[in-house]
């Protein structure tokens, strides 16, 4: 009799045991369940306030691609006219006020500075992990590292200028659209000059192929946001 009382409380007691294992894998579920639901919450929410920074980065983007375009439109103008026997006239004066422009792009890194402080796990997604680390640590890097770099400084070519033009001083002056040389004939003989308009155009170019690449693939990254946006609001 007691052997048989003894026998179901045992097999009671590991019933009671694996309902209790039970229970605990359970409550593991669901908590593991929750944590990455609020962690696909962040995500979402970083990964939206990534995909505005972006669209204004490629604003800005397409703006500097306009603006270099122009510079490289003047600089043309420069080497074409100069070296000709002819009057200066508005058209080549505008393009020597304008071929000094120069600009930047400073991207968004808010959103991004977020998620690495999160850490760059949280996006769950591997291969749209890679893509926003190449567009961050790489692409962006290697234009601010690189595509400002100046094969001639640009202090020396304003102070250099200053010499040759007499309203250098407001060539960023929107009201004032040209730069008049204090002497064109003795500016198509200046070498120097022609060397600082030939090496702009190099930089300029270079500049070009720098936003165009950069472009692509920001433009890529976007579209990859929006893809895992709907899919992590589905």
């Amino acid at each position: 009799m007691e052997k048989n009382k003894t026998g179901k409380y045992l097999k009671y007691a590991i019933g009671e045991i694996v309902l209790l294992i039970i229970g605990i894998l359970i409550a593991l579920q669901i908590n593991n369940w929750n944590e990455n639901r609020k962690e696909r919450q962040v995500e979402l929410k970083i990964l939206k306030e990534m995909k505005l920074a972006l669209n204004n980065d490629i604003r800005n983007l397409k703006i500097n691609i306009s603006s270099y375009n122009n510079v490289k439109r003047s600089l043309e103008i420069i080497i074409e006219q100069l070296p000709l026997e002819v009057p200066t006239n508005d058209s080549l004066q505008y393009a020597f006020r304008n071929s000094l422009f120069n600009n930047s792009v400073a991207p968004n890194i808010g959103a991004y500075e977020t998620l690495k402080a999160r850490g760059l796990n949280l996006i769950s997604n591997d291969t749209l992990r890679m893509q926003i680390i190449d567009v961050y640590e790489i692409s962006y890097k290697y234009y601010q590292d690189n595509a400002q770099d100046e094969f001639l400084s640009e202090s020396f070519i304003q102070e250099y200028c200053a010499t040759l033009f007499n309203n250098l001083d407001t060539y960023q002056n929107d009201d004032i659209m040209t730069m008049v040389p204090n002497n064109y004939k003795a500016l198509q003989k200046d070498k120097l000059y022609h060397t600082i308009i030939n090496t702009r155009m190099a930089q300029v170019r270079l500049a070009l192929t720098d936003l165009g690449y950069d472009i692509n693939v920001v433009e890529k990254l976007d579209k990859s946001i929006v893809e895992e946006i709907k899919r992590l609001e589905k």
